[in-house]
């Protein structure tokens, strides 16, 4: 049976019990622990990232990469369905899968040989991006994800010198039913300014 443990010479106990663990490459995220103040009841949320390393054949713990107050919970901040750009193509937004009770995950597929990964929650700990070196610098009022396939002449095709590649940083932003995707790479290199942006329009299903 789990049980919490009091953290000596505080009043807080942990709550790894009722986390929620993903794995990503060489590293454990574990998000929305429960640390219990004792003495008033009160309950705070983190979010962690514990690095493990080879050595020797075995599988060791490395270092707390990271530390972070868990996110507040949402509604979906994402609104699945059929989408069109200016440019007349046409783009589906899945359902959203529950990866955590703060974080969500959704599939961004184009008609025309695009696709990308989205998950919601703070850059920090982000499954897909966590580890990208810009992750500090990204600002928390998007909701990023990974261009996972493109191809020549798909959706999102660029403009001028830019251009839309796989593995790339984008971030999602929904009003109402207009969907705005920003791409914050420019061939390998992050940055944490748009660098290009494409704009969708939710279109009614008949």
């Amino acid at each position: 049976m789990a049980r919490n443990e009091i953290i000596s010479g505080t009043n807080l106990s942990l709550h790894f019990e009722s986390a929620h663990l993903i794995g990503s490459g060489r590293n454990i995220n574990i998000n929305r622990v429960p640390v219990v103040d004792t003495t008033t009841g009160e309950t705070t949320f983190f979010d962690v990232v514990f690095r493990f390393s080879l050595k020797e054949g075995e599988l060791v713990f490395d270092k707390t990469s990271s530390l972070t107050l868990s996110p507040p919970l949402s509604a979906a901040l994402l609104i699945p369905g059929v989408y069109k750009d200016q440019a007349g193509r046409f783009y589906t937004l899945s359902e959203p899968s529950l990866l955590s009770e703060s974080r969500s995950l959704y599939s961004l597929i184009g008609d025309r040989g695009f696709s990308a990964q989205i998950v919601t929650g703070e850059p920090t700990g982000h499954p897909d991006i966590g580890q990208r070196e810009i992750v500090t610098s990204l600002s928390a009022s998007y909701i990023y994800g990974l261009i996972t396939d493109q191809q020549v002449g798909g959706n999102l095709d660029g403009r001028g010198e830019f251009f839309w590649h796989e593995n790339q940083l984008i971030g999602l932003r929904q009003t109402s039913d207009t969907l705005s995707i920003t791409l914050f790479s420019k061939e390998s290199d992050d940055f944490s300014t748009p660098q290009e942006g494409a704009v969708l329009h939710r279109v009614e299903e008949e």
